[in-house]
């Protein structure tokens, strides 16, 4: 069964982004998807500190989303404490694809209201016989390919001037 692995990392630059940044938000279709969270941690003053298994859950249904999708969840992990300096790193797995999306890989990357990051990364590990078509929009940066070996090609595209959104504390 397809599955796909995400990894977000961000670091704290303000008391107001702690403030405002203090929560992991995680998308998933319950019709079709399994949610796996691997970790929830926070790098502060050289130690990674687990919240995993601290973290306060809550579970919505999402009704935001223009499109009804009576299955959509957002998970989201309240994180306590956070300080100004502090590294959130989150991985997870949605494992499932959609029937009707089952010969397609789709993915939107918006990096135009990204919260406090400067450098953003994102990689996808396939097979060499998939064929990838890409479109960037008000970006000059462009999608690297590379085989690592015969079983898996790497589309990688990387940001690295994007300005963070600021809170003045």
């Amino acid at each position: 069964e397809k599955s796909t692995f995400n990894r977000t990392a961000f670091k704290i630059l303000s008391k107001k982004g702690a403030k405002n940044e203090n929560e992991v938000d995680i998308y998933f279709d319950t019709s079709f998807q399994a949610l796996a969270v691997h970790s929830i941690r926070v790098y502060r003053a050289g130690v990674w500190l687990d919240y995993t298994q601290n973290a306060t859950l809550k579970m919505y249904a999402d009704d935001e989303d223009e499109i009804d999708r009576d299955d959509e969840i957002l998970v989201e992990y309240d994180l306590k404490d956070l300080q100004v300096g502090d590294v959130v790193e989150y991985q997870y797995s949605k494992k499932g694809i959609s029937s009707f999306l089952s010969k397609y890989f789709n993915k939107k990357i918006s990096v135009s209201n990204w919260n406090t990051p400067i450098l953003f990364s994102y990689r996808l590990l396939a097979s060499p016989e998939h064929i990838l078509s890409t479109r960037s929009y008000d970006t000059n940066e462009t999608v690297t390919i590379k085989d690592l070996s015969s079983s898996f090609r790497e589309w990688s595209v990387q940001f690295t001037s994007l300005k963070p959104r600021t809170w003045k504390d």
